[in-house]
């Protein structure tokens, strides 16, 4: 299993890599701005914070709205709150989402155990497929795109929890990046409130800390329910605080 000091450096490495940034920039308050050129066109900005600093990164076209500059960097630790203040009269920002990434490190592990008379197993496919579109087919469509359960995209390694040969739990991932499973998971409505989401998720996660792949569960911050089972297994706002989407609107008449 990986260290604790490999646990972080490989988390404060990939941010490093993907938002432009060096580790100091994430161990003092501030903030920097990038304007990526893969942005161009988007009309967005997009701010993530990891401990007392923030990387606002916003489209390149958008540089005639908002008064700074890329590679500029700033004492304010900016959120979503102060900065509009750069922004140029006839435009405001609205406010799409936020979504914190939780990492899970082995010594922080807080496995749930499956109880009842259910059967907890690894599931495959195609052998399993049909199982998983019955339980899919019993969801909202919204919790099933949250779960991002594909069959065109399939989950690398899937844990289910059945009750008289009928999934009710499924919770699977997709390797991110190198290092990383990006975790979902999905409860029959019928049987939510019962642990099972936490049941197949800790299966999951033991995998991944067996195969020192790193946990990561990511879900919108309004989606309670959902965090619930990962601070209940020991899943750590640890490194990125918050993952916040913004969108620049047209001017304001």
């Amino acid at each position: 299993m990986l260290s604790k000091n490999q646990y972080e450096s490989t988390i404060i490495n990939h941010w490093c890599e993907r938002l432009d940034c060096t580790a100091d920039d994430f161990r003092r308050s501030g903030t920097s701005i990038r304007f990526p050129p893969a942005f161009a066109g988007a009309s967005e900005i997009y701010l993530h914070s990891m401990g007392p600093h923030t990387v606002v990164r916003i489209d390149p076209d958008l540089t005639n709205v908002i008064d700074l500059q890329h590679g500029q960097e700033l004492d304010e630790t900016l959120d979503v709150d102060s900065l509009p203040r750069y922004l140029r009269d006839g435009y405001r920002l609205q406010f799409d989402g936020r979504g914190p990434y939780r990492y899970l490190h082995s010594d922080a592990f807080r496995p749930h155990i499956a109880g009842g008379s259910g059967q907890l197993r690894q599931l495959t496919l195609p052998k399993d497929v049909e199982l998983v579109h019955g339980l899919t087919s019993r969801c909202a469509p919204d919790d099933v795109e949250e779960a991002e359960i594909e069959d065109e995209r399939p989950d690398d390694i899937i844990y289910g929890y059945l009750v008289d040969g009928q999934l009710v739990a499924y919770s699977g991932f997709r390797y991110w990046y190198e290092h990383f499973a990006d975790i979902g998971v999905l409860t029959d409505p019928q049987w939510r409130g019962r642990g099972l989401g936490k049941v197949v998720v800790s299966m999951v996660s033991r995998w991944c800390l067996q195969h020192d792949v790193i946990p990561l569960y990511r879900a919108e911050e309004s989606n309670t329910r959902s965090w619930h089972i990962a601070v209940a297994l020991g899943y750590e706002l640890k490194v990125v605080a918050t993952n916040t989407t913004v969108v620049v609107d047209t001017p304001v008449t």
